[in-house]
């Protein structure tokens, strides 16, 4: 809705009474005309004009359908009023004979006249390219000169239309660069158009501000328009929008941002007009500015990190402990975006990752609990964020560790968690090729992660098959996992039975079957169970070994 406390605001049906009260007041002065001898002549060219005038005006009020399209400001229909008055005190003093001399009453007859061609002639321009305000919506057929005409006839109602008049304008306009592109290149390329719509963005109207914002973001869509955006000054008032505005126009404001921020580009721009200030607002309170907003917030925030010194702004003011606070959110859609926001963070430099790890690493574990596991592409995106901390740090990994990251992969993979199975089983074999990974095997197995393990060998996916395999194939290089895993005759009995049967199977699990074989036989004990579970076909293969 409008906001109706505007100066901007008139409501249409007021100004439709208005009009009506301005048509009739010339049509009485017409009629007072006629009984006015005096400066017949200069008359006569009154009388005209007010004819012309009076067609004009009545030709608007039956064009509005039903009163509410106006197409008058109510500024001007009350200067025609006030012109109207004054000409008919004008006229009394005519018939009265009370001016002191012809001078006067010619200069004040010229004056008139004067003036009722300056409304005749805005009356006039508002119809002046094409009929103009009450051109046809082009269809997408159409040819490219009937849309100009169309787009030109926007641009005037944007230009003289009062608040309701430019509102519904930019709505038709919204429409129109939405449903055809060659419209959207045509509005870009007509000049004045792009500057009105970021003027619009300061307006006091809240339907016009919200509905330039939106034009503004669809153009911005297209990195061809984006220059031509930036040029007419538009990265302002998109601040002053997404700080103060609407949530309507916050949104349309923020996602402006993120296009044209794609690449990089204008990041200078918005940190010069405290772009970032207002960015980082936004995230550290989101039970005022709502989830969406702060998601799109962090998008810019992200494109904006491409830039090192920025970078640096932004950990100075705060962002990393701003967007470990929003891991914490119960929203996913918060909570992947601002685990992505870290992990780009963390791989800028080592000074950042150090911070995140000092204030995040707990916050990233948590997001693993599976006492408040929210959803695999969120426990996925915590875990690559984890692995990526603790690359370079035995420190690191050793507070993973501690913290119990080995119990929460135990337990998506005994309860069969749907969805991150696969999560567990990659972060398993991640910890098997960590630096530490001799201790973290033998705490592995220690857990109960063999049995577990073993049950995934001989399990529909191909993936998990493999994954599986690899990670138990890592683990055997342990005496002790070694001793684990033929305690139970059944996985001996199973490794034999699966390699049996897959002879002939050059697969990328068989490769890790066999390692695992290998170790197993590399002792006389564990040559000996494996004899006694084989067929005399898979004993031949190693009987070279084992002898």
């Amino acid at each position: 809705m409008t906001d109706q406390n505007s100066p901007e605001f008139s409501s249409p049906p007021a100004e439709k009474s208005r009009l009506r009260q301005a048509i009739d007041m010339i049509s009485t002065l017409i009629t007072l005309s006629y009984t006015i001898k005096v400066f017949t002549a200069k008359w006569y060219m009154i009388r005209n004009r007010l004819q012309e005038l009076l067609s004009d005006l009545t030709d608007i009020h039956k064009r509005g359908p039903g009163g509410d399209d106006m197409l008058l400001s109510g500024e001007v229909i009350q200067a025609i009023i006030d012109t109207v008055s004054e000409c008919n005190q004008l006229g009394k003093r005519c018939i009265e004979s009370t001016y002191n001399g012809k001078f006067f009453m010619q200069s004040d007859l010229y004056k008139v006249v004067c003036v009722l061609d300056t409304h005749i002639k805005y009356l006039s321009d508002i119809y002046t390219v094409g009929v103009c305000i009450f051109v046809e919506k082009p269809g997408i057929l159409d040819s490219k000169d009937g849309k100009k005409v169309y787009v030109n006839d926007l641009l005037s109602r944007l230009k003289i239309g009062d608040a309701y008049m430019k509102t519904e304008a930019l709505v038709d306009l919204n429409q129109v660069i939405q449903e055809d592109e060659q419209i959207m290149d045509i509005c870009v390329k007509t000049n004045g158009i792009v500057s009105i719509l970021v003027s619009f963005l300061d307006s006091e109207v809240i339907d016009i501000r919200e509905e330039s914002a939106k034009a503004v973001c669809e153009i911005s869509k297209y990195d061809v328009y984006r220059r031509v955006l930036a040029s007419a000054g538009m990265i302002p008032p998109l601040i002053r929008v997404l700080e103060g505005g609407s949530r309507v126009g916050q949104k349309f404001a923020a996602r402006c941002l993120v296009n044209i921020t794609e690449k990089s580009n204008y990041a200078w721009s918005i940190l010069a007009q405290d772009g970032l200030t207002v960015l980082l607002k936004i995230g550290r309170n989101i039970d005022v500015f709502g989830s969406n907003l702060v998601v799109l917030a962090c998008e810019v925030l992200k494109n904006l990190s491409g830039e090192e010194e920025i970078n640096k702004c932004m950990v100075e003011q705060g962002a990393l402990e701003v967007f470990i606070e929003l891991a914490k959110s119960k929203n996913e859609v918060v909570l992947l975006s601002s685990i992505d926001f870290l992990q780009i963070m963390a791989s800028k430099d080592e000074f950042n990752r150090d911070l995140i790890v000092k204030g995040g690493i707990f916050v990233l574990l948590n997001v693993l609990d599976p006492k408040v596991f929210m959803s695999s592409k969120a426990g996925e995106m915590a875990f690559v964020a984890i692995k990526a901390l603790c690359m370079e740090s035995t420190t690191t990994l050793k507070i993973v560790m501690d913290y119990g990251f080995l119990d929460h992969m135990f337990h998506f993979l005994r309860n069969r968690f749907f969805g991150v199975q696969d999560l567990a089983l990659k972060a398993l074999i991640w910890l098997c090729e960590s630096e530490t990974s001799e201790q973290v095997k033998e705490a592995m197995g220690d857990a109960g992660f063999i049995p577990e393990l073993v049950k995934f060998l001989d399990a529909k996916s191909i993936e998990f098959r493999v994954l599986a395999a690899k990670a138990l194939s890592s683990m055997m290089s342990v005496p002790k996992n070694r001793k684990i895993f033929m305690e139970n005759q059944e996985n001996v009995g199973l490794l034999v039975k699966l390699l049996e049967q897959e002879e002939d199977n050059s697969g990328e699990d068989r490769k890790f079957l066999l390692s695992i074989l290998m170790s197993i036989t590399s002792t006389a004990s564990g040559r000996k169970i494996v004899r006694r579970s084989a067929s005399n076909k898979l004993s031949c293969i190693f009987t070279g070994k084992w002898r």
